[in-house]
């Protein structure tokens, strides 16, 4: 079978367990279709696996991990691996790999970016000022733009990311809600095939607001969003109060939910795609995805972390990809 698209992945932090995951995702199985760029220093790349005591073979510009040969795109600075620790010559590297990757990208030389987890830490005090990846990608190409993580059967949206929880209820409009409402449906149509999705709002406050008694957005923000968008035909119910919509696995269903914040829709949706998973980055004009976890400094270096999440990630690429294309 020949390529029909081009990967390209950034390295993540070195002292993390990206390029652990990435090495057993590559050994998993031969990824039949996909050509694969990894963005990374190649003298850190192996000084890693051989830290890690992989296999492999090696000549600078391709590593073979098991049936796949993947390119290598260098990046010039070679930092030292100090497993589990923030360096900011960590950070340097990775806000490196992922400039040149998204370069890549932006290009037209790839058709999708996987990235491996950073550490926002090691990151910022390197002076990149963003507060992860998906704000990152959303300046880069000037786009609206929504988190979504998936187990790659239910969808869950965030209405607003990465904010204190004391600034979530000002963020918190009917004009959001509409506009996250319809971007979920859209990517739920187009990226991923369901022909007609049915969406699930969940509520801010507690039992959902229970009418008007514990707190009142349900009632003048959420409720409103959703009886307008019910007007003009989208399939979306709620407000439901989270913890009862999760727990009585009301999310059977539905294909995606719009949570209010990240902690509520990620908690739930995190423990049902444990250990796989994936955060996409949805109403962009090109594909990202990642896997659903950070770096891990916990157990980096051992040789137990799960691939799952990054083979869950680079699916979820490849069905977009091909979604697209219809």
């Amino acid at each position: 079978m020949g390529v029909v698209m081009k990967i390209v992945i950034s390295a993540g932090d070195i002292n993390g367990i990206g390029l652990e995951i990435f090495y057993k995702a590559m050994l998993h199985k031969k990824w039949e279709g996909v050509e694969f760029t990894l963005v990374v220093s190649a003298n850190t790349l192996k000084n890693y696996f051989d830290l890690m005591e992989f296999e492999y073979d090696f000549d600078l510009i391709q590593i073979i991990i098991g049936d796949n040969t993947i390119d290598i795109d260098p990046v010039f600075e070679a930092p030292q691996i100090d497993f589990g620790k923030v360096t900011i010559e960590s950070g340097r590297h990775a806000v490196a790999s992922l400039e040149k990757a998204t370069g890549l990208l932006q290009s037209g030389f790839a058709n999708a970016i996987v990235t491996l987890p950073i550490s926002k830490e090691a990151c910022q005090i390197t002076n990149w000022n963003y507060p992860g990846h998906t704000e990152f990608f959303a300046e880069k190409f000037n786009s609206d733009y929504m988190m979504v993580l998936t187990n790659l059967r239910l969808y869950v949206a965030l209405a607003t990311i990465h904010i204190p929880i004391s600034k979530v209820t000002e963020k918190i409009t009917k004009e959001l809600l509409i506009e996250k409402v319809q971007m979920l449906d859209k990517t739920l149509r187009v990226d991923i095939g369901i022909a007609t999705p049915k969406i699930a709002v969940l509520g801010l406050n507690p039992h959902a607001g229970e009418n008007g008694h514990i707190g009142n957005e349900e009632n003048i923000i959420i409720n409103p969003a959703i009886a307008e968008l019910k007007a003009n035909g989208y399939e979306v119910e709620g407000a439901y109060a989270a913890d009862g919509f999760f727990a009585a696995k009301q999310y059977h269903a539905f294909d995606g939910v719009l949570a209010m914040y990240h902690d509520q829709g990620l908690i739930p949706l995190k423990m049902l795609a444990f250990p796989g998973g994936v955060n996409f980055t949805a109403g962009l004009p090109v594909i990202r995805t990642s896997p659903d976890h950070g770096t891990a400094f916990a157990i980096a270096g051992q040789d137990v972390a799960s691939a799952k999440s990054l083979i869950d990630s680079i699916e979820l690429a490849e069905k977009i990809y091909s979604n697209r294309k219809k």
